[in-house]
């Protein structure tokens, strides 16, 4: 006689429409991001695959709402994307999120302690309307963050500031 089994693989969670989705789900979403992550600012003009696209409603169901209210400002509702994960063994996770509306957008890191419960967030890349002005965002293989703004000044020259951040 012959026995059949079947596996049940599990379907990727769906995080753009309004079904609730649980926090371990909205973190399998993400993809691992390859450390050290480095992008500018000029990520934040592409166009992300609608697949990655995450709803309002479950995004503020898993993060405080503030979140978005202190880069968009009070109810605004920008598209949010999930661009990435990375995870320090036994310990928090730090998703990476591009938010954004017609007239602004941002790159929002995320962090969840080792039980998936969300710790903190910051802002990593929220440009500015200036054309001389560019951003950029590393979070290297020591999970330090760092943010650096670099200045084309009217004389040909460059200045650079730079804030280097670890959770702690």
């Amino acid at each position: 006689s012959i026995l059949f089994t079947s596996c049940k693989s599990r379907k990727p969670p769906v995080l753009s429409g309004d079904e609730p989705v649980a926090v371990t789900d909205f973190i399998d979403f993400f993809q691992p991001l390859g450390l050290s992550y480095q992008v500018g600012d000029t990520l934040l003009d592409k166009k992300e695959k609608d697949s990655l696209l995450i709803s309002y409603k479950n995004f503020t169901s898993l993060v405080p709402d503030t979140v978005l209210t202190k880069v968009f400002g009070k109810g605004v509702k920008p598209k949010i994307y999930a661009l990435g994960k990375a995870q320090v063994s036994k310990a928090e996770t730090y998703l990476l999120v591009k938010a954004g509306t017609a007239a602004r957008k941002a790159l929002i890191l995320l962090i969840f302690d080792a039980k998936e419960k969300f710790i903190a967030s910051m802002p990593v890349l929220v440009p500015d309307s200036r054309k001389e002005t560019a951003q950029s965002f590393i979070l290297d293989k020591r999970f330090a963050i760092t943010r650096s703004i670099q200045r084309k000044n009217a004389d040909g020259s460059l200045s650079e500031g730079k804030d280097v951040y670890v959770l702690n």
